[in-house]
């Protein structure tokens, strides 16, 4: 999730490994980028594996966490967006999740303000569905 937009990168991960989220996140970090993570030490992996920098947060406990002054109150946010989203479907079969994602990525893009036009011109554009 990029700061000061609702622009994010999401990904279902055939694995929660260091390599599969390191091939998810290279193309779409910058070289500045700094990834704010909670304390898993894969994210640490990650980061040296894109030659970016790492700072973590402590989520367990009420009132400031981390270092400095990153946090993940934008991914809260999305994910916040996206579960209250999904509620309405009662739940979604895992092999169609991706799917899913990038509906929520298009609604996100055009601030749920998309067009039946829009929709369609964007439903099957690969930027939209990450298989």
């Amino acid at each position: 999730m990029q700061r000061g937009t609702r622009l994010a990168t999401d990904q279902v991960l055939s694995d929660g490994s260091a390599t599969a989220m390191t091939a998810v996140l290279r193309p779409a970090v910058a070289p500045d980028a700094l990834l704010s993570t909670d304390g898993n030490p894969s994210y640490r992996v990650v980061a040296t594996a894109l030659g970016i920098g790492a700072s973590r947060f402590v989520a367990s406990y009420a009132g400031h966490g981390g270092d400095g002054v990153w946090h993940v109150q934008n991914v809260n946010a999305y994910d916040r967006r996206l579960k209250g989203w999904m509620a309405r479907f009662h739940g979604v079969a895992t092999q169609y999740l991706h799917y899913y994602l990038g509906w929520r990525r298009l609604l996100d893009r055009f601030q749920e303000a998309v067009t039946p036009q829009q929709f369609l011109f964007h439903a099957l554009r690969q930027e939209y569905i990450n298989i």
